[in-house]
């Protein structure tokens, strides 16, 4: 049994089960979690540890404070205006009034802004048990973002075509925009893995993609306002390729960083 599965196994009402027990005995981390899962029900499992160590019942209330709504909000907030500072700073940087008054503009903008939301929340969030969104949620949510954007970008770039002259939009060099993609994921992500440290329960591997996905997110979101490029593989394959990088490193510091 993995650790993965002895805490979805202890979720379920009742006695925990033989193999349940026999795992938190070879295991410090998952003995002490079925020992404060059976003070907490109000039946001490006197079997492994009778009483709670002090720093464990102050683990133990940090956890719980975690868990509430408004907290995995407060904590989004910082995550989402992380990406905001980036998108004022490519506004700002480099203005693009050729292509803000398009409506495919507009839309992309929309969609980008809203799907930085949604997965901060996602990512962040955590329900009574602290477990947070299933694993299955958090690999749905990196994959629907990938086909999206890859389904998305050519229908996109013939929208900005029809609305800007020929020869009006300089190319956009390729390296340009995956230097500044990379210089955002690092920033978001940083926030991303600081804000959620130590929190995930269940499958930090997942949780860890899906922070990369967010800081993907808001560099796709940094380079839309920042580059002029319509070419359809420009934006599937430069504007990807943070996102890319952003969900493989995640994928492999999320088990050491973000596992509570």
């Amino acid at each position: 049994m993995s650790c993965d599965e002895f805490v979805r196994a202890l979720s379920v009402a009742g006695q925990p089960p033989a193999a349940v027990v026999e795992h938190a005995r070879g295991c410090d981390r998952c003995r002490r979690l079925l020992t404060a899962d059976g003070d907490l029900r109000g039946t001490p499992r006197t079997l492994l540890a009778p009483v709670l160590s002090p720093e464990l019942e102050r683990a133990l209330a940090g956890h719980r404070e975690l868990s509430t709504s408004w907290s995995a909000w407060r904590r989004a907030l910082l995550v989402i205006a992380a990406s905001a500072a980036g998108v004022v700073v490519a506004a700002t940087w480099v203005p693009r009034n050729d292509l803000h008054a398009s409506p495919s503009f507009l839309h992309v903008f929309a969609v980008l802004g809203l799907a930085v939301v949604a997965g901060s929340q996602l990512y962040l969030h955590r329900n009574r048990q602290g477990f947070g969104v299933p694993p299955w949620a958090r690999w749905g949510f990196v994959s629907l973002a990938f086909v999206g954007f890859e389904l998305f970008a050519p229908g996109y770039a013939r929208g900005l075509l029809a609305t800007v002259a020929p020869g009006s939009v300089p190319p956009a060099p390729a390296h340009d925009c995956a230097l500044l993609g990379t210089l955002v994921v690092l920033a978001v992500g940083g926030v991303a893995f600081a804000v959620g440290r130590g929190t995930v329960l269940v499958s930090p591997r997942s949780a860890g993609a899906l922070a990369g996905c967010v800081a993907g997110l808001a560099a796709a979101l940094f380079l839309h306002v920042h580059c002029s490029g319509t070419r359809p593989l420009h934006l599937q394959i430069v504007h990807v390729f943070p996102m890319l990088l952003a969900v493989l490193v995640g994928v492999l510091a999320g088990r050491r960083l973000l596992r509570a």
